[in-house]
């Protein structure tokens, strides 16, 4: 059976000092997700490295599962923020090309920081699949933006649906940004500036 979000009980703070203690919890889980993975990551020791006491954790959070619920929740947040904002027109990026470079490089760096976050959704996500399901969608989200873009580009995506080839090239890129920081595809380059122009090359590849 799917194991459930359990961040009903989660307490959002309200005031200044009560969000900064939430977000050392969260910077702290982050480390310990990146560094041990969720399940050898134990609540004693993110409440140790916060500095904050462990009655502020369990006044926010009911255990270490609520609180990657809670970093899922912001992560999600911020992605839809960012996405509004972003501007993907060509007279920005002129070309299919240095947009894709420009996007590959927000999705590794952003990876990146979230590596701990990552680590712990491909865990959890073996017993409550509805983790990766959420990441999916925004994915969905994201390829939405490229989709209606698509045509400002269209004489550089000789394929014949150019909406659906940017979508897929996008795909390319966000998959291989969460999979190589996670240690998969070893036969990659491990320098990161020559992997990102492998997935680059894939993705226009794509565009064909």
């Amino acid at each position: 059976m799917a194991q459930q979000t359990s961040n009903k009980s989660y307490r959002p703070a309200k005031q200044s000092r009560g969000r900064r203690t939430e977000e050392k919890f969260l910077e702290t889980a982050e480390e310990a997700f990146r560094n041990n993975g969720f399940a050898k990551a134990r609540v004693a020791d993110i409440i140790k490295l916060s500095g904050c006491s462990t009655g502020s954790f369990y006044h926010r959070f009911s255990d270490k599962r609520d609180l990657f619920d809670v970093m899922l929740i912001q992560m999600s947040e911020a992605t839809k923020s960012e996405l509004q904002d972003q501007d993907l027109s060509r007279a920005t990026h002129g070309s299919v090309q240095n947009l894709l470079v420009h996007y590959a490089e927000e999705a590794f760096a952003k990876v990146n920081r979230r590596r701990g976050f990552y680590r712990a959704a491909y865990e959890i996500s073996a017993q409550d699949p509805t983790v990766w399901d959420r990441l999916k969608d925004l994915s969905i989200l994201i390829g939405a933006k490229f989709a209606v873009v698509a045509e400002e580009y269209a004489d550089e995506i000789p394929a014949d649906n150019k909406a659906e080839a940017l979508q897929h090239a996008v795909q390319i890129i966000i998959t291989m940004a969460i999979h190589t920081s996670l240690g998969s595809g070893p036969l990659f380059p491990e320098d990161r500036t020559e992997l990102r122009k492998v997935v680059i090359k894939a993705a226009l590849g794509v565009l064909q």
